[in-house]
């Protein structure tokens, strides 16, 4: 049975990691998606892995790594050279083995201008918000409030817009993504 493909709504991180004295820094960058739940014949999809390819240009990936945790929903791809433009794109594998096509394609220049939030963070409170890629640029949608001083997640964040953990969100409606952000101080 043939998967559908990935969505892969890549709010790319990146950041330089900890290099010793000796090494030359390097990067890594955080992909996200929404998963898929059907075969293309509308049959629960039933996954085993997921499957990151990348590279440096445009639809040539020289790269793969092979995730076994169907459970996952972002993956950190690491020791990236800092100030190179890497291309990504994703795919599920199901339990006979199959593999989706190609999510879409993801491009991102690493060199640390997202680093991690320093410290705990909180939320400030009120809305929070999902977000969509159109066009090169980023549509916020407010989907859910949240109490004040809620915890935000290290390792997402999206402009001034960090990850929180959406149990901890009142929601505005039946609409419940995987990854939702707030304001946070």
């Amino acid at each position: 049975m043939r998967l559908a493909s990935l969505s892969l709504i890549l709010i790319v991180l990146a950041w330089p990691a900890r290099a010793s004295a000796q090494m030359e820094p390097l990067c890594s960058v955080r992909l996200m998606w929404t998963p898929p739940t059907e075969n293309i014949d509308g049959s629960p999809a039933v996954l085993v892995a997921y499957k990151f390819y990348y590279g440096t240009s445009s639809g040539n990936y020289l790269n793969s790594q092979r995730v076994n945790d169907p459970g996952i929903s972002s993956y950190t791809v690491e020791a990236l050279t800092c100030g190179q433009t890497f291309y990504f794109v994703a795919t599920a594998i199901n339990t006979t083995g199959a593999e989706s096509d190609f999510s879409n394609e993801a491009i991102k220049t690493t060199g640390g201008d997202e680093p991690p939030p320093p410290g705990p963070l909180t939320a400030i409170g009120g809305d929070v918000y999902t977000i969509r890629q159109e066009n090169n640029r980023f549509v916020f949608l407010d989907v859910a409030t949240v109490p004040a001083d809620t915890p935000c997640l290290p390792g997402i964040v999206v402009n001034q817009y960090h990850g929180i953990d959406r149990n901890l969100v009142q929601w505005k409606g039946n609409v419940k993504p995987r990854v939702v952000v707030t304001l946070c101080r």
